[in-house]
């Protein structure tokens, strides 16, 4: 009965042995910190607190205070006392020797680029007088119309981006759920869910600020820097209306 005993607890222990040794091949400093890791790990189930044992005169042992200061005392160490090489510390501050580009010097040249694109042509190609007041079933289809278009002038396109939000907008208003709302423009255009809302994000946002809807600018970058583009257009209304 001993030796049954005996052998169903080695089993526990000898996984211990041979995890330890599977790190020791890998690294020897961290196989030891792993062993008292898993140790200690193992236990805790065991305490409502601190990780406490007593000897049997007494003496108490915080077994993770120990393991946390023996983690501490081997972490690694690249310049040693005897330092052979010379090696000194890094320096506590360091400073960037050539400096990133500043992000808000390239966006502010981004919005300015926008501006600029303001096309003074006519937008009658696709004039918004020309959808209908349809059915969700009829502006589905128109959908699927605008989205295959490819006849259209680059300066009209931010205009046909503006066109297509708005009807994206009434038919998540008219569908009886977002998720069927949304389940229907993937199958549809294959538009994901954040393409989707922020096609209607650009149109209310041009609703409010006509002029928007005139640029000739690259629609995928206006929704990379939208929430800037966003804040500095409403910073800049007057220009804009």
């Amino acid at each position: 009965m001993a030796a049954t005993g005996g052998a169903a607890f080695t089993t526990n222990e000898d996984a211990y042995i041979k995890e330890f040794f599977e790190h020791r091949e890998k690294n020897i400093e961290t196989a030891y910190q792993e062993l008292l890791n898993n140790v200690i790990s193992t236990l805790k189930p065991l305490f409502t607190g601190p990780v406490v044992v007593q000897t049997p005169d007494g003496r108490s042992f915080d077994l993770e205070y120990i393991t946390n200061q023996i983690k501490i005392k081997t972490a690694p160490l690249y310049i040693v006392d005897n330092n052979p090489n010379k090696l000194i510390a890094l320096p506590n501050n360091l400073t960037e020797l050539h400096p990133r580009p500043d992000n808000q010097i390239k966006l502010r040249s981004l919005y300015n680029q926008l501006k600029r694109s303001i096309a003074t042509t006519n937008l009658d190609i696709l004039a918004e007088e020309s959808i209908p007041n349809g059915d969700v079933r009829n502006l589905r289809y128109i959908l699927k119309d605008f989205n295959t278009r490819k006849d259209i002038p680059k300066s009209h396109m931010t205009n046909h981006y503006y066109l297509t939000g708005k009807i994206l907008l009434y038919l998540k208003n008219h569908q009886q759920t977002v998720s069927e709302f949304l389940k229907d423009v993937k199958h549809d255009v294959g538009y994901s869910k954040s393409y989707t809302y922020f096609l209607i994000d650009f149109y209310l946002l041009c609703s409010r600020y006509t002029k928007l809807r005139t640029v000739a600018f690259p629609i995928g970058k206006i929704k990379t820097h939208f929430s800037y583009i966003k804040d500095a257009v409403c910073n800049d209304a007057q220009f804009w209306n």
